[in-house]
Formats: structure tokens, C-alpha cells, sequence
């Protein structure tokens, strides 16, 4: 057992009145609502990356949780038309790497 989770989040942004953001700006309000829930660090750059055929805009952090763990977590963002895929993935102990070889 690894404490690893995955998420999978489809959103229609036209809903939030968001129609038109961009991954970067929705990657800004994800990180945004985490902080306000957790503490944050070690959040990287933002970078372009290929999960399967599909490319997404990616930022890792750190997460420590009110009972004092740090996770790992990882945010792919793809944004089309007024709809965005969300992948979330935490980790406790594993490697992000690792995990995104599953979706090659």
C-alpha cells in the first residue's frame, strides 16, 4: 500500500464564469484554494508536460497537513474550449515520476 491518490477533475468553466482561462490561471486558483487549507511549499515553476497523447501545464509542492505530514503533490491542468481536465496526484512516499509512467 502506497498512500498514493489520484484525481481526476472535469470542470465546465463557463459555469464558474471562468469561461476563457487559461491553465496557467487555473493552476493559480487550484494552488490558491490549497493554501487556504494547508501549508504550501517548494510549489516549482510551471512546465509543459506530456501525459499520454495529451499535453498539460504541471506544478508540484509540498503540502504539510494540520496533523503535520508533508505530501507530495502534483497538478495537471489542460484546458479546452470552456472545459478543463484536472489530474491531482499525491503521494506520501512515492516518487511523481513514477506515477506518471502509468499514463504513458
Amino acid at each position: 500500500e502506497t498512500g498514493d491518490n489520484i484525481q481526476i477533475i472535469i470542470q465546465d468553466l463557463s459555469k464558474f464564469g471562468a469561461s476563457g482561462a487559461s491553465e496557467d490561471e487555473y493552476l493559480d486558483s487550484v494552488i490558491a484554494g490549497a493554501g487556504n487549507q494547508a501549508t504550501l511549499s517548494n510549489i516549482s515553476d510551471y512546465e509543459e508536460i506530456a501525459l499520454g497523447s495529451e499535453i498539460y501545464t504541471k506544478a508540484t509542492l509540498d503540502v504539510e497537513t494540520a496533523e503535520g505530514h508533508v505530501v507530495k503533490q502534483a497538478y495537471y491542468i489542460s484546458v479546452e474550449s470552456d472545459y478543463v481536465v484536472c489530474i491531482a496526484i499525491t503521494t506520501a512516499a512515492g516518487d511523481i515520476s513514477e506515477i506518471e509512467a502509468y499514463f504513458e
